[in-house]
């Protein structure tokens, strides 16, 4: 048997790979339209994966973080994700490992960079432009 994308006649719609088979076999040949699935977007894809992929950065991460200097939360790491304050009114952000201790983040069309240290004390992130992250002790 084989899978063909094929045209449905008289709807005027083109029928992908996957949303119909044409199979073929020495008797008959049989037309069947399966529903597509609605789309999804890639950050979503990518946010699930991350999430159940297991621990990012072995979970060094995870927790409440706050910006060097002034102090503000910022948000808290959820697995790969960056869950924002409510104040920022901003969806959660996918985090991307990018090197070893290197991660990666979009706001806005725009990717920073960070680099992660580990200080006996605190971990923290220093961003590609100059900002500064410390994971709350504890959290």
């Amino acid at each position: 048997k084989r899978l063909l994308r094929k045209q449905l006649s008289g709807r005027g719609s083109k029928v992908l790979m996957g949303n119909a088979c044409n199979c073929q076999d020495d008797s008959s040949t049989t037309l069947a339209q399966v529903n597509p699935v609605p789309a999804v977007s890639d950050e979503a894809i990518a946010l699930r994966k991350a999430s159940t992929a297991g621990s990012f950065f072995g979970g060094n991460l995870q927790g409440r973080w706050r910006r060097k200097g002034d102090g503000v939360l910022l948000g808290q790491i959820k697995d790969s994700s960056m869950v924002w304050e409510t104040v920022y009114q901003h969806q959660p952000s996918l985090l991307k490992q990018v090197g070893a201790n290197k991660i990666s983040i979009t706001l806005e069309g725009d990717t920073h960079e960070g680099v992660i240290h580990y200080d006996p004390q605190e971990i923290s992130v220093r961003w590609s432009d100059g900002e500064i992250w410390f994971r709350e002790q504890g959290s």
